[in-house]
């Protein structure tokens, strides 16, 4: 009783307090009149009235608490427990404690701290000083000019090339504004719009929003907008441009930001629509923002007030970007494994002429990285654990000298990719029959070749699609090729890790409603860097009422756009089926223009790979044995028709010879372990 009766005593002072409150309101909107500026006729509080607004509410939040001490007799914790008390039993809040993002201070000092704050931004984010310059004026935007009422601080686009620190830059200066008063939290909330590609993620999309909006940062930042469902791109637009996003649908707020679908009547936290008010919404773009824009739609400009761009970095700032990359691998190597480490100016030159302009920043810090790692392995194979003086050089080759003594670093840091496309293509070569499939790889790998060089001229390189269809029987080496174009695509730079994820329509497509596209996403993630073969791929359409297999189809056309530049899309199956499969669906025939034919193994063909299959095995077949295998390959194929199996029919037999090979050599010991006879074969049927 005692306990209800105090918190029945504290309430009576919140209210009061905010009768005050309305009253200070008032008085303040007079006084905004009265010096010339009206809440009404202009929204936009100025910075000078929201100082005295927050001391008068400061103030008061103060006397409070010193009433809740003073006269209820009530310590700093019993304080603290209270107000959470009330907050469950009242559903209202009156802790004016958290600073908003709008500080205490003048035209002068804002200008002043955000000076302060570009020239920190400079000092780690290199090559880029107009950008950044350009993002202090986005973020002092609503410092300087004001906040609407129920609007969002401030929306803008970042966009630009792969890495030019867009994103070090925006982790750096909101922790900068952090640091000098301005926002409450140094992170930020990231929105990755691409796993919501479809209706079916709305519930996943409306909780991750809800609850970025309700968390402690004061900044989201909305990555992979145009991959996202134009629904959802339609109600994050509503939020940006209006303040509001509201919901087809009343949840409520279980605990801790949890929403659930509300299916009483009356609620306490019922939640019906969202508000973006007091947040900074980014959105990021890759290169050109324009598709972004387009995704959201004409009227999403009115909520942005920038759209800043990174440059491409120049050799300029590239050589200002590796010195800043150097420090601090002198420092690591300093502080780790006690080596002070002198870098010569042939290094230098060595390490800008390895990196890539088009990928920025991550190019570099990606052979800052090798070095280190080879100076890790050269230190602990040392017996001493004495601080040591290393050259990082590169005279006639790339090499760390210790003590006199040159470790060379050549076959470790390089990645000879002449050396190993010229393996791929032995193994090419050595794949027996499929001439016009070969001469399309190296047509393509040509292609690759000179579009490298057009850029390096600073030419244009056109985009060319590399995704394809395989068609033909089973068995005629399709998987085969596909594993070899992963590689070559690896070994060329055009795919970031060469991998190749063989799927079929039970991997992609879900066993419910809402389950295949995520379901598919994940496969597409899988895949990413590499090519995705996906076999028999024409059973993904069983007509218009196989909404599952539509949903498949839907998210690859989709993934294909927003991967194009590091994944590979091979579609594979028997001739007509894929042939009708593109007819079905005239989208998918636009975006697979390479489509190659997989033709059947001749009977010479198959005794060749029959041939290929025993060597790989450290097994020969005995030339009296070739011309029988070719007249059984010829009867197998006539006999079969259209369900041949190619080329698994050769490592079949051969198989077959070694298992019957086993048991002759157990019978008569003296014979050779590696011949394949006439007599291990059964080529009866």
């Amino acid at each position: 009783m005692k306990k209800n009766k105090e918190k029945e005593a504290l309430m009576e002072q919140v209210l009061n307090q905010r009768k005050s409150r309305t009253i200070s309101a008032i008085n303040a909107q007079s006084y905004l009149k009265k010096s010339g500026r009206n809440l009404d006729e202009n929204p936009a509080v100025s910075p000078s009235a929201q100082i005295d607004l927050l001391k008068q509410l400061k103030q008061q939040n103060e006397e409070l608490r010193q009433i809740s001490q003073n006269q209820l007799g009530f310590s700093e914790e019993d304080y603290q427990r209270l107000k959470q008390e009330i907050m469950q039993d009242f559903g209202c809040s009156f802790d004016e404690d958290k600073k908003g993002p709008m500080q205490e201070k003048n035209l002068a000092s804002i200008r002043s701290a955000f000076a302060a704050i570009e020239k920190e931004l400079n000092q780690e984010i290199l090559g880029q000083k107009s950008f950044l310059h350009q993002l202090c004026l986005a973020f002092q935007r609503p410092f300087v000019l004001g906040v609407q009422p129920n609007l969002p601080l401030t929306s803008f686009v970042l966009g630009g090339p792969e890495g030019t620190g867009r994103h070090s830059a925006l982790k750096k200066i909101i922790g900068l504004l952090k640091k000098y008063g301005f926002l409450k939290n140094p992170d930020y909330y990231v929105l990755d719009m691409a796993i919501y590609p479809s209706k079916e993620q709305e519930a996943l999309f409306l909780q991750d929003l809800y609850m970025g909006l309700q968390s402690e940062s004061d900044v989201i930042c909305v990555e992979h907008a145009a991959q996202g469902y134009p629904l959802f791109l339609y109600q994050l637009n509503e939020l940006v441009v209006t303040g509001k996003m509201n919901l087809s649908k009343r949840y409520a707020d279980h605990s801790q930001g949890k929403l659930i679908e509300a299916s009483g009547g009356l609620l306490k936290s019922a939640v019906s629509s969202f508000s973006g008010a007091g947040k900074i919404f980014v959105f990021l773009a890759q290169n050109d923002p324009s598709s972004l824009i387009e995704a959201f739609g004409s009227n999403f400009s009115q909520g942005i007030h920038d759209c800043i761009m990174t440059e491409p970095l120049n050799s300029d700032a590239l050589a200002l970007i590796l010195e800043h990359e150097l420090d601090n691998l002198k420092r690591r190597c300093s502080d780790q494994l006690q080596i002070e480490l002198i870098v010569t100016e042939s290094a230098k030159k060595w390490l800008l002429m390895q990196s890539d302009p088009s990928r920025g920043v991550k190019s570099i810090q990606e052979w800052i990285e090798k070095s280190y790692q080879n100076f890790a392995e050269i230190r602990m194979n040392r017996s001493d654990a004495d601080r040591i003086q290393a050259i990082f050089s590169a005279d006639s080759e790339i090499s760390l000298q210790i003590d006199g003594k040159t470790h060379s670093l050549q076959s470790s840091m390089i990645q000879n990719e002449s050396d190993h496309l010229l393996e791929l293509r032995q193994q090419l070569h050595e794949i027996v029959g499929l001439k016009e499939v070969k001469q399309y790889l190296f047509s393509l790998e040509e292609l690759v070749q000179v579009q490298k060089i057009r850029k390096k001229r600073g030419l244009k390189v056109p985009e060319i699609s590399k995704h394809m269809i395989f068609t033909g029987n089973p068995g005629t080496g399709k998987t085969t090729i596909a594993r070899l174009i992963a590689q070559m695509m690896k070994a060329m730079g055009v795919l970031s890790s060469g991998q190749l994820i063989e799927v079929t329509r039970a991997d992609l497509v879900g066993r419910y409603v809402g389950h295949t596209a995520p379901q598919t996403m994940q496969i597409v993630r899988s895949a990413l860097g590499g090519v995705l073969f996906i076999d028999e791929a024409y059973s993904l359409y069983r007509g218009k009422e196989d909404t599952f297999g539509l949903e498949a189809i839907d998210t690859l056309v989709k993934a294909m756009e927003d991967y194009r530049d590091d994944l590979i899309i091979i579609l594979a199956g028997y001739s007509k089926e894929m042939k009708d499969f593109l007819q079905a669906n005239s989208g998918l025939q636009s975006r697979f223009p390479n489509q190659i034919e997989f033709p059947d193994y001749s009977a010479e063909e198959l005794v060749e790979i029959a041939q290929s299959i025993a060597r790989s095995k450290e097994y020969q077949i005995d030339v009296d044995c070739l011309s029988a295998l070719h007249m059984y390959f010829e009867g197998v194929k006539k006999k079969s028709g259209r369900s041949f199996g190619n080329g698994r029919v050769a490592r079949n037999v051969v198989e077959q010879a070694i298992l019957n090979q086993s048991g002759r050599i157990l019978r008569e010991p003296d014979q050779p372990l590696d011949l394949l006879i006439m007599q291990d074969f059964n080529l009866n049927s």
